[in-house]
């Protein structure tokens, strides 16, 4: 089913957050509540640099990998922003909680 698809999930999120003028910069937490089917948007009160990569990459890879790694949508907990990096937490089979992380690789400033 398509609304299992981490990447579905996460593209829908993007554009969602996108178009109420949040970007990756301005995002502490994203926190997925898989018995409610909710997802809790946590904003900083200061905006990281204004070199933080875009939202739609971050969650594009993030997507990408839960697909390579065979992660559900329900084992999502939470995605943590970072100056230095992102972080994925996932539950894993065990009940366990799985730490993905990103290096943040700022964008080239534009001459």
């Amino acid at each position: 089913m398509i609304e299992d698809d981490p990447c579905f999930l996460l593209e829908h999120l993007g554009d969602e957050l996108g178009e109420r003028g949040a970007s990756a910069r301005d995002l502490l937490a994203i926190k997925f509540k898989a018995e409610a089917d909710h997802v809790i948007v946590v904003t900083r009160k200061q905006p990281l640099s204004e070199r933080y990569p875009r939202l739609a990459e971050i969650l594009d890879d993030i997507g990408r990998t839960c697909r390579d790694e065979g992660i559900g949508v329900e084992r999502l907990r939470r995605i943590s922003f970072f100056e230095d990096e992102v972080n994925l937490e996932t539950e894993d089979t065990s009940g366990g909680i799985d730490v993905f992380t990103w290096p943040i690789m700022p964008m080239a400033l534009d001459s």
